[in-house]
């Protein structure tokens, strides 16, 4: 069964290799999917920071950086 499985899989695999825009929109689905980055994801991050901006505060050591 687990050869069956394996065959099965690699056909698969084969088949998506050999289409560019099949393989390329795979790739892209996968990284939307598992990526924390993506403009949907990080849109809401930007808006709240426009609107609630919060700004660090630096120790003093951190601005000599700044003024060299």
């Amino acid at each position: 069964m687990q050869k069956v499985n394996a065959n099965s899989q690699q056909k698969a695999l084969c088949v998506e290799l050999e289409d560019d825009n099949r393989l390329l929109t795979t790739i892209i689905k996968a990284h939307e999917e598992t990526c924390d980055y993506t403009r949907d994801k990080v849109a809401p991050l930007i808006e709240r920071s426009r609107t609630q901006p919060v700004y660090a505060h630096c120790p003093p050591q951190m601005y000599i950086c700044t003024k060299l």
